[in-house]
């Protein structure tokens, strides 16, 4: 029996330097996040077809804006074989309000 596992949400904390425009506040979250992503071989989908930067958090605060990927879609890896139903998760999820910089 095959089982994929799929997580979905905001994480609070970003796995790689491209999804954030300053240094990662929780760098604990992040390490832990990296550990669980390895250990249970999952994606990124929306990395895995989106190289760019995009952001989907952002807050003002003195004369800085900061910005950051925080919501996220983690997969199994097994699972980015099946592309097409991958990708209509995706346009699924870009239902919340993506900042594109």
């Amino acid at each position: 029996k095959d089982e994929y596992l799929f997580l979905s949400g905001d994480f609070n904390c970003t796995e790689a330097n491209i999804d954030r425009n300053h240094p990662e506040p929780h760098s604990a979250s992040r390490k832990k996040l990296i550990e669980l992503i390895n250990m249970h071989e999952l994606s990124d989908i929306w990395r895995n077809f989106n190289g760019q930067r995009q952001y989907t958090w952002a807050h003002a605060r003195d004369n800085f804006l900061s910005m950051a990927r925080l919501d996220r879609v983690i997969v199994s890896s097994i699972m980015l074989m099946f592309s097409e139903i991958v990708k209509s998760s995706l346009l699924c999820c870009r239902i919340t309000v993506w900042c594109k910089v």
